[in-house]
């Protein structure tokens, strides 16, 4: 089942905020400005825009091939070429294909401009494997632990990053307008509303604030190998980065995957990526703490994605689900 088939798709799987197809004329031009960017140097052949509605992003993707160099015998290599993606996205994956390759597809060429216009854009390898829920936990599993490698990257690619770098004030309007609505989220979300402020500003003494992918879920990984085969790993895509406590990351994968990643009696995403981050060597709060942060930031997420996930407003299931992840917020001591 591809995402495009499954609930938990994502938010951009007809939210509000998809933008319409590109104009034909203006993928053409695009090409065409690609192949003659000096980046490329003629080693991008083949190129065909994919058959891609309205993007969340408003990038455009195109499948080519890369030539190698005679040292490699000329060989040819399936490619994906994304115009238009954000600044932040090309400097960050830029800068893991140098400090850290084996997080991200092989970077084949990169830039901000082409033929002179502000356009940022990437070419990149083809991977064989997308999101199968068919792989079970292992989808998660190595999501999660791409997740924490990054955390631990992220330390190299800019300037440590602390409390006071969080867009706190962003965060909470968000949260706000999910418990406001209309409609208003299920749940007792103006009881949440009323405590924000003293939970994050205890969330971010109890949580290391790290530089965190930003849009951390399986739409935005591919595979080289499957799961569960040991070296199947996760490599991340459409990077969004941004300083944040760490366990916001995997709070709102579950959220936006609740299907999958809810399952009643099973460990959540946080305590899971945890695990991960431990084995890394990277902190990780004590269990009870990190069970609060786990309620908080699930009912967070919970509320400022009501608004951009109305297509899901009359799922029973999902409603329950937002109803209870607001609610033990609510219920948390003070």
């Amino acid at each position: 089942m591809s995402s495009a088939e499954h609930p938990a798709a994502g938010p951009g799987d007809g939210g509000p905020r998809r933008r319409p197809p590109r104009a034909a004329a203006e993928v053409a031009r695009w090409r065409r400005l690609l192949l003659a960017a000096p980046e490329v140097g003629g080693r991008l052949r083949r190129l065909t825009p994919l058959a891609v509605g309205g993007a969340w992003s408003g990038a455009m993707l195109y499948a080519g091939v890369w030539s190698a160099g005679a040292a490699d015998g000329g060989a040819e290599r399936p490619v994906v070429a994304k115009v238009a993606a954000g600044t932040r996205e090309v400097c960050c994956t830029s800068a893991l294909a140098v400090q850290a390759p084996d997080l991200i597809p092989t970077l084949y060429a990169s830039g901000r401009h082409l033929g002179g216009e502000a356009l940022p854009w990437m070419v990149a390898e083809r991977c064989p494997y997308r999101l199968d829920y068919a792989w079970g936990d292992a989808l998660f599993e190595t999501l999660l632990d791409a997740g924490a490698r990054f955390h631990l990257a992220g330390r190299t690619l800019a300037p440590a990053v602390g409390p006071g770098d969080v867009p706190l004030a962003a965060h909470h309007r968000l949260i706000r307008a999910g418990a406001a609505g209309p409609p208003p989220a299920p749940g007792p979300g103006a009881e949440v509303v009323a405590r924000l402020e003293a939970d994050a500003a205890w969330a971010l003494g109890a949580c290391r604030v790290e530089l965190c992918h930003g849009d951390l879920h399986p739409g935005n990984a591919v595979w080289r190998v499957p799961p569960p085969d040991p070296a199947s790993r996760a490599l991340l895509i459409d990077f969004a980065p941004a300083a944040s406590p760490w366990v916001a990351e995997p709070a709102y994968c579950q959220v936006l995957y609740w299907p999958v990643a809810s399952r009643p009696g099973e460990t959540g995403l946080v305590q899971r990526m945890a695990a991960r981050r431990a084995a890394y060597g990277l902190e990780v709060p004590p269990p009870a703490a990190l069970d609060r942060l786990a309620t908080l930031y699930l009912a967070w997420n919970a509320l400022r994605l009501w608004p951009l996930l109305t297509h899901r407003h009359g799922d029973p299931a999902y409603v329950a689900a937002t109803r209870g992840w607001i609610a033990a917020a609510a219920a948390l001591p003070r």
